[in-house]
């Protein structure tokens, strides 16, 4: 994968590609609201409301570099230990957890759909490389095996299932369970229509 992407290594801010992740984010208050909270590391001004809050703003600036980064990281690092507790942190630091000054919890419904629409643009980047059919299956076969494991690691901070363990992921890195989260059977009590 590494070799495929040269293009990425000076894509500093994003590529005009990913600027609709931003888009999509923003279009909708749901997820837009995650925005306007501090950053962990932003030390600049925030935005009061989210009427205010605009790509343009130095927190969302902020972060799109921190995204740029984050994918120069994914073509670039070697896949070993130190590479796997970066994509760790990268999902531990959009809960809210004891090790974290920010109150930022991200919901891993919004995660996943991040997720899928990152997938969709990195698709469409690979598909338009100027390399052969083999070569773009393989990237995107590695792409799709990547983001499986940052998804993996994603819900290991979100599933309730077996935190009774003092050993589970999400107890180890002190994962704040959102009041009204029990575990279990999510339907359990629901109500059918």
């Amino acid at each position: 994968m590494h070799d495929l992407f040269p293009r990425f290594l000076t894509c500093r801010p994003l590529p005009p590609s990913f600027f609709p992740v931003y888009e999509k984010l923003f279009s909708f208050d749901i997820t837009k609201r995650h925005f306007i909270k501090k950053m962990e590391g932003y030390e600049g001004n925030l935005e009061e409301d989210l009427a205010s809050l605009s790509g343009d703003s130095d927190q969302i600036k902020f972060r799109k570099e921190m995204l740029s980064r984050y994918l120069v990281k994914l073509v670039t690092s070697e896949f070993d230990e130190a590479f796997v507790k970066y994509i760790d942190w990268v999902a531990v630091i959009h809960t809210n957890n004891k090790g974290k000054r920010s109150g930022i919890n991200v919901e891993i419904i919004h995660i996943n759909a991040l997720m899928g629409f990152v997938e969709n643009i990195l698709i469409s980047t690979i598909m338009d490389l100027p390399i052969d059919n083999d070569g773009k299956k393989a990237a995107l076969l590695a792409f799709n095996k990547l983001l499986w494991i940052q998804n993996d690691l994603f819900v290991q901070y979100y599933a309730y299932d077996g935190s009774e363990l003092a050993e589970a992921r999400a107890n180890v890195k002190g994962v704040i369970r959102p009041a009204g989260a029990s575990g279990g059977c999510p339907f359990s009590g629901a109500k059918s229509t």
